[in-house]
């Protein structure tokens, strides 16, 4: 068996995205004072049970999880709270919690990186060891505080993963937080 090609990732600093549609425009009037200070940021979502501290990845530590092994610290996020949801479906077996919180978190978005979807294998929403192998080397190069990835879920919608131990996890923000009550049309509640 040939060994998997790394997938290409796109580097933070790959210019603003095409939907933010400010993309080769150009400013009238002059410098902004304050352009040096502000800090681009990506907001994310996620549902998570208080039985461990929101930003330390300590549950998928212990468990491991898509993208990465058992022993190294993650925080999944996703770019919608709508998709939290749907991944709480999925990785939640029985009853839905009563005890989720629903936190929104900002990123410094020239520290997050994307993987080019295309460059994956064919199979890789089955394939776990693939999909933990490009995480943990993720984790391990460094590069980047966040990796957006696709789901395997929604392939269309995109998880981020954060990486708690990054010499940046301090620019980590949490902006807001709820309780999250799931509502009892999807499962029954304890």
């Amino acid at each position: 068996m040939a060994p998997c090609a790394q997938p290409r990732t796109r580097p933070p600093d790959a210019a603003a995205h095409a939907a933010d549609g400010k993309r080769g425009r150009r400013r009238r009037g002059g410098a902004d004072p304050d352009r040096a200070r502000r800090i681009r940021v990506r907001r994310v979502w996620r549902l998570a049970s208080g039985r461990y501290p929101p930003l330390t990845g300590e549950g998928a530590r212990l468990v491991g999880g898509r993208w990465n092994s058992p022993g190294h610290p993650l925080i999944y996020t996703s770019d919608s709270l709508a998709l939290c949801l749907a991944e709480c479906l999925v990785h939640v077996p029985g009853r839905l919690p009563a005890d989720y919180v629903a936190f929104t978190i900002a990123l410094p978005e020239d520290s997050v990186e994307s993987i080019d979807v295309q460059s994956l294998e064919a199979d890789w929403r089955r394939d776990l060891g693939l999909t933990r192998a490009i995480g943990d080397g993720w984790l391990a190069a460094g590069r980047t505080l966040a990796l957006v990835v696709p789901s395997a879920v929604l392939p269309d919608s995109s998880n981020i993963l954060v990486n708690p131990l990054h010499p940046r996890s301090a620019e980590i923000q949490l902006v807001a937080q709820q309780p999250f009550q799931f509502d009892p049309r999807l499962r029954p509640l304890p």
